[in-house]
């Protein structure tokens, strides 16, 4: 799995200085794979996770933009959903095509992407979402009728 070296649009370097403590901070990757989605329909997606350190650190790496940082250090982003939130604050989980809050159980479902060791035992915990019920035409339900017959 590639893990691109991304900047924010917030930031004027991928190595984003904590405000906190401007000796951490973090890097922005991005992977993109083809996978199920939990109907069994083919999809798309994309995975943002923050690789974390010292900035002295970071920096010594020597990393561009558009980098495949799994070359450098071997890593995986792992996606975790919860019921709970990870962290203080945290918003849950959006459709991108109906801005509704995705529920699982009737439950908001909240997301987070982690980034490990390319053989770490972290794997994926997903949720199964909810979803709305398909509204099926009257004459096409007839005509489903009349065929099998």
């Amino acid at each position: 799995m590639k893990a691109i070296v991304t900047k924010s649009p917030k930031h004027d370097s991928i190595i984003m200085k904590s405000t906190t403590n401007p000796d951490n901070a973090s890097i922005m990757l991005r992977s993109e794979i083809l996978n199920a989605n939990d109907q069994g329909f083919l999809q798309k997606e994309v995975r943002v996770g923050l690789f974390k350190g010292k900035t002295s650190d970071l920096e010594l790496l020597g990393l561009k933009e558009g980098q495949d940082f799994s070359t450098v250090i071997p890593v995986k982003l792992v996606v975790k959903e919860s019921f709970e939130p990870f962290y203080p604050g945290q918003e849950a989980k959006i459709n991108p095509t109906t801005k509704e809050v995705v529920t699982s159980a009737g439950a908001p479902v909240y997301r987070q992407t982690i980034v490990v060791a390319l053989d770490s035992p972290e794997t994926d915990v997903k949720l199964a979402t909810d979803k709305a019920e398909a509204v099926v035409p009257a004459t096409t339900a007839a005509r489903a009728t009349e065929f099998s017959k």
